[in-house]
């Protein structure tokens, strides 16, 4: 019969024993629960390139704590080895097509960090300039293409008066265009594209050369050279004068009246150039008596 301590000492041991067998299951059952959630080397994700400019991608691959039980399990003298990795069948290795499958995305994890966003200044839309509808802003370019051309300014600007009220924009439906209303065919007779016809200063040009050449054709006479400036000088030959028609009889109507509008206009300014006194019925006639054409009779 055993005496009293040597049943203590008896069961003390028998505690100790459990206690370890215990412990050595538990470490196992967590090593080999590590190993089943690590996944195999075909299946680590490899650091990402940036797929797109201006993001930055941080990547990280869940940790492998299989060392850690290895140490546990063995006391921290000596590591177990490892076992080798699960070998794949072709058919599970290689998807649809030959490719590779894509890595699972439970086996990494990605977070995006944007950019701050990028503003850009925006842009300037150009509006095309408004150009004016008086007289007075063309004064300069009509004079100065009426002395080159030796053509009265005033029967230009009475001219331009009556084509388009000064719009630089304006547009027929027979295709005339600009301040004096110049076709493109005239235009190119005289030098001028037909894409700059609605810049003041060419249609002006193109228009006081047509109105020199009618001039000279038809020697001066005012009746002949604003018909033909409407309806062609075809037309004014064919009928030996103002054509019958009834828009081109009403358009010499109207730049003559134009015209006498002008020269009372001009009369105050020449009064007061002449030294002589002379009263403004006079200085009307002699104005109006004046050729309104180089080479008028």
């Amino acid at each position: 019969m055993l005496d009293r301590p040597t049943v203590v000492g008896l069961a003390a041991g028998l505690v100790m024993l459990q206690v370890l067998i215990f412990s050595a299951g538990f470490l196992l059952g967590t090593a080999k629960s590590v190993e089943a959630l690590t996944p195999p080397e075909s299946l680590r994700p490899s650091t990402p390139a940036p797929e797109e400019e201006g993001v930055l991608v941080a990547s990280f691959a869940v940790g492998s704590l299989s060392r850690e039980a290895g140490e546990g399990r063995g006391g921290g003298l000596s590591e177990p080895p490892k076992a080798p990795p699960p070998q794949s069948s072709p058919a599970l290795t290689r998807g649809r097509g030959g490719r590779a499958p894509r890595p699972s995305p439970l086996a990494k994890a990605s977070f995006i960090i944007p950019t701050p966003p990028v503003k850009h200044r925006a842009s300037t839309v150009r509006t095309p300039m408004k150009l004016p509808r008086t007289a007075e802003a063309y004064a300069a370019m009509i004079r100065e293409a009426a002395e080159k051309h030796s053509v009265s300014p005033a029967l230009v600007e009475a001219v331009a008066r009556v084509e388009s009220g000064f719009n630089p924009r304006a547009l027929s439906h027979k295709g005339a265009r600009g301040l004096m209303q110049v076709i493109p065919a005239t235009g190119r007779r005289f030098g001028v594209r037909s894409d700059k016809l609605f810049d003041p200063e060419h249609n002006i040009a193109a228009g006081v050369a047509y109105l020199s050449w009618l001039s000279k054709r038809y020697r001066g006479n005012l009746d002949f050279v604003i018909a033909a400036y409407n309806a062609g000088e075809g037309a004014v030959d064919d009928h030996g004068g103002i054509p019958p028609y009834r828009e081109t009889r009403d358009y010499v109507r109207r730049v003559k009246a134009a015209l006498c509008s002008i020269e009372e206009r001009e009369l105050p300014s020449r009064q007061k150039e002449d030294t002589a006194p002379e009263s403004v019925e006079v200085v009307k006639k002699e104005k109006l008596a004046e050729p309104l054409l180089a080479g008028g009779q």
